[in-house]
């Protein structure tokens, strides 16, 4: 409704942010036609900027940019195109606090997912700054929750963020009875991430498990489950979260959570569904975290070669989707499951030194919460 009464104004400024904001939505939504139709309204975008020569209106070209790099390419353009945007919004558009919290929250998960934790350790400190003084929550929260709290996990402190994110958006909620406002919410999903990656950090995965199964209806019938990017990490971190769970038990052994009884078994099925889930999901973080997936099931079926097979995929699906943090976690794993000498010694002195030197306080959990069920099959 917005995008059709702007483009009936006419006003270029208003046309192109609102052409920006719908290739936003339909590079999320994703597929064939939309991404086609995405780059016939990028290059539209780009002549209304040239007409207006606005900054506003440039710093919500690279926006738009951002998104699609980050629903398509990669974190690294992800990262610079919001860097750009964030500077036009800075220097050139006074009380742009929205856009550039929505800047932040692209950015800071882009570079949780390049394993960039240094600089994105103080890239969050400086926003945590400056948003207490504006005292905004929808910042805040994105940027407490989500991957982006893996600096957290870094420094041993998970629950500091978690906290944090789990208050503020309670403050968000408005106890209406009717959609959307009762609708399950993106913010909603974030601290979902952060729950379930912390609980993996703190080897309680049933709790973790039981907060995933709580939310999956309103995550399904929000449509978040069939959102590009969103998908992937969910089918992650359920994945995740199953072969977690499922290394605590025995065959005989099960877990109660949302009304229904959870084997070993059963649970090793489950994150097969989510490794079917991630091969047919186009995003760039599909490949290395359905390889990391498999490896954990195939320790948990005994199969140790196999295992490896799987932490060998996964280092290079990683290093070609530039998730740096991913690639040493699987190759911290994979030394896990190497026999005792040379080689197995630098693999894991390799992944210790680049995860010592982005901050990991605790390297054998922090493995464990990003690639899980290793231990299994040592």
């Amino acid at each position: 409704m917005h995008l059709l009464d702007v483009l009936e104004t006419g006003n270029p400024s208003a046309v192109c942010r609102a052409l920006a904001y719908e290739v936003a939505m339909e590079t999320t939504i994703g597929g064939r036609y939309l991404d086609r139709n995405c780059q016939r309204l990028l290059d539209r975008v780009a002549a209304l900027v040239r007409q207006t020569n606005d900054p506003y209106d440039e710093a919500w070209q690279n926006l738009a940019l951002a998104c699609v790099a980050y629903t398509t390419v990669g974190s690294r353009r992800t990262v610079d195109a919001c860097s750009r945007a964030d500077q036009i919004f800075r220097d050139n558009c006074p009380g742009a606090y929205w856009e550039r919290s929505t800047v932040f929250a692209y950015k800071h998960k882009a570079m949780a997912h390049m394993g960039a934790l240094n600089e994105l350790r103080r890239s969050q400190q400086d926003f945590l700054r400056d948003a207490a003084r504006r005292r905004t929550l929808f910042g805040v929260i994105e940027c407490q929750s989500g991957e982006s709290i893996l600096t957290w996990i870094a420094d041993d402190r998970p629950e500091e963020p978690l906290e944090a994110s789990t208050r503020l958006l309670a403050q968000q909620t408005t106890g209406a009875m009717t959609w959307p406002a009762n609708g399950y919410r993106a913010q909603q999903f974030f601290v979902l991430i952060a729950r379930v990656l912390t609980d993996l950090y703190r080897g309680r995965p049933g709790d973790g498990w039981h907060a995933l199964l709580t939310d999956w209806p309103g995550l399904r019938s929000s449509f978040i489950d069939s959102l590009r990017g969103f998908h992937a990490e969910l089918s992650s971190m359920r994945g995740r979260t199953s072969i977690a769970l499922a290394s605590t038990l025995d065959d005989a052994a099960s877990v109660t959570a949302a009304g229904g009884a959870w084997t070993r078994k059963r649970l090793i099925g489950d994150a097969t569904r989510m490794i079917a889930r991630l091969r047919r999901d186009r995003h760039y973080t599909a490949p290395p975290w359905a390889a990391m997936l498999e490896a954990g099931v195939a320790c948990l079926r005994g199969d140790v070669a196999a295992a490896r097979r799987a932490l060998e995929a996964a280092i290079a699906a990683a290093e070609i989707a530039e998730m740096a943090a991913y690639r040493e976690a699987a190759r911290h794993a994979l030394s896990t499951l190497m026999p005792p000498g040379p080689e197995r010694d630098r693999t894991r002195a390799q992944a210790e030194d680049w995860l010592r030197g982005q901050g990991v306080v605790k390297i054998e959990p922090f493995v464990a919460t990003l690639c899980p069920g290793i231990r299994a099959g040592a």
